[in-house]
């Protein structure tokens, strides 16, 4: 019994501890963003000292449009409730902006710790009970264990460390899927198809109209979010009915999209490449160090691999034509949006296909899929 009480006094103390530092960090980030604010202020400062009199004074570096700080008020309580609203469910938007992301990394490493050790103790804690219980009632005969509860805890215990371990493999073949001798005619589909429209993707970009683009930007958006409610729907639908194909298409869906994260987030990083829009209007590689940048395309990557898993688990025509015609809207209106060059969706599409195919084949039953008996040739 000490002993449990020991492990839970350490296992607050460890929470303690990500906590503080995770608070820490964010101390950090907000000193540092002051910091940083200070010389631009300056600069804004002596910009209005030169400016003309009859010139506008441009708002203050860090502000939107020069808005002063708000006032806590009764009158503004449900406008500031509404913004505060919209800053939290933007985060998301901030962290693809590359911001957040220490503070976020160690909160949500010290969670999934405390996942993997909450279960373990929480079952000493029943057992030691149980044993105190059945000691009472039966004097000092010890308790019978019961191997059923047992299982299942050891199944719940074992639930993360095999998701992780099943991604890192994933992740390990993804990885050296280009090297083998099988799939050699498929890297140079890919990379010539991708090196052919790097050097066409100026000449491309002066055809496509400017006109439009938030048109082009919200179909994108609706189109995939309605691919991505679909297949919640079907996740949701085959766990409160217990449908296994439904539940394995769910379970396949969101590994694949974390497959494709792993492998997006990287090619971001190194590639840095410029929007159309952006910088002088080449592509530039290696100018932008971040998740937000333009190649490969994310749109696309992510929606041809979810598009891939759900056309390889029905095998109904009007199934996997629609789930490709989604993903193949999504990725031109993005590009006709002028968020990408067109080497950035082909080869975002390209590699949304081959991690979907993957995952698939890699997982599935081939009681639930007839596509699962046998390695399609083709995207279907």
């Amino acid at each position: 019994m000490f002993r449990i009480v020991r492990e839970a006094v350490l296992c607050k103390r460890r929470f303690a501890r990500t906590l503080g530092l995770a608070i820490l960090l964010a101390s950090q980030g907000v000193n540092t963003r002051a910091q940083e604010r200070v010389p631009s202020l300056g600069t804004d400062n002596n910009a209005r000292a030169q400016a003309p009199e009859d010139a506008p004074i441009p708002p203050a570096a860090g502000s939107k449009g020069g808005a002063t700080p708000r006032k806590a008020t009764w009158r503004k309580l449900s406008g500031n409730f509404l913004q505060d609203q919209k800053d939290l469910w933007l985060f998301p938007v901030k962290m693809r902006e590359g911001h957040h992301w220490m503070p976020t990394a160690v909160v949500g490493s010290g969670t999934a710790a405390f996942i993997k050790e909450e279960l373990p103790l929480d079952r000493k804690v029943r057992k030691t009970e149980a044993k105190g219980e059945n000691s009472a009632e039966q004097g000092a005969a010890p308790s019978s264990p019961q191997p059923q509860n047992q299982t299942q805890q050891a199944e719940h215990d074992g639930l993360v460390m095999r998701s992780v371990k099943r991604t890192l493999e994933d992740q390990k073949e993804l990885y050296l899927t280009p090297f083998q001798p099988s799939n050699f005619k498929w890297d140079a589909l890919e990379l010539g198809g991708t090196a052919g429209l790097l050097a066409a993707d100026r000449h491309i970009e002066t055809h496509i109209s400017h006109a439009h683009y938030t048109l082009y930007q919200t179909t994108s958006d609706v189109a995939i979010a309605g691919l991505g409610a679909a297949v919640g729907g079907v996740w949701i639908w085959g766990l409160k009915g217990d449908h296994p194909h439904a539940k394995e298409t769910g379970l396949l869906e969101l590994e694949t999209l974390v497959d494709t994260f792993l492998i997006y987030t990287p090619m971001q990083l190194v590639a840095a490449r410029q929007r159309p829009d952006v910088g002088n209007g080449n592509g530039d590689f290696w100018k932008h160090h971040a998740i937000n940048t333009s190649f490969p395309g994310g749109h696309a990557m992510f929606t041809f691999a979810m598009a891939t898993v759900v056309s390889h688990e029905y095998r109904q025509k009007w199934v996997q034509v629609l789930a490709y015609s989604v993903a193949t809207t999504v990725t031109v209106t993005r590009f006709m949006a002028r968020d990408h060059w067109s080497s950035d969706m082909f080869i975002g599409s390209a590699l949304g296909i081959g991690i979907g195919a993957h995952v698939f084949h890699a997982h599935c039953d081939p009681q639930l899929s007839d596509s699962c008996k046998h390695h399609t040739r083709w995207i279907f």
